[in-house]
């Protein structure tokens, strides 16, 4: 049997509250037929004044009709992966590089941690509860507290 409608349009949406939201709908124009009967309304608040947010459409489809598979072009099957060990070993090393100069090695206390500083709404560096301790302590003999309180 064919599904008489073979694709999805998905569109995000912005209630008059702005919570943002996702709406799948088969069409535009249904999209905009219940728009106007109300019948959209936001999950968080229950609005039903929402509006279409501007974006790329994305369009889920669903080819269960035979000749729909024969119309598109054929595609060629992906190569195998080509990554050497050495390239690989540079993506691992550039990766390490990023981690330690944008995370903030807070230790074994991470959730403690990151609780205090959601409380707090400080965010200065993302956090890392992986890295040894002597680097932690490397970065906090360079803290003098006498400094930050004049400062």
């Amino acid at each position: 049997m064919v599904n008489p409608r073979p694709f999805m349009v998905v569109y995000d949406l912005l209630c008059q509250k702005n919570h943002r939201f996702e709406g799948w709908f088969p069409s535009f124009e249904e999209f905009q037929k219940q728009a106007s009967r109300g019948q959209v309304s936001c999950p968080t608040c229950g609005s039903s004044k929402v509006e279409k947010m501007p974006h790329a459409c994305a369009v889920l489809t669903h080819r269960s009709d035979p000749q729909q598979k024969k119309e598109s072009p054929p595609q060629e099957k992906a190569s195998p992966s080509t990554l050497t060990e050495a390239d690989a070993k540079e993506l691992l090393l550039r990766l390490h590089r990023y981690v330690k100069e944008n995370f903030e090695d807070v230790g074994p206390r991470f959730a403690a941690y990151f609780s205090r500083r959601q409380r707090k709404k400080t965010h200065s560096r993302d956090l890392d509860a992986g890295r040894k301790r002597r680097t932690r302590r490397r970065r906090h003999s360079l803290y003098d507290p006498a400094q930050a309180r004049a400062g």
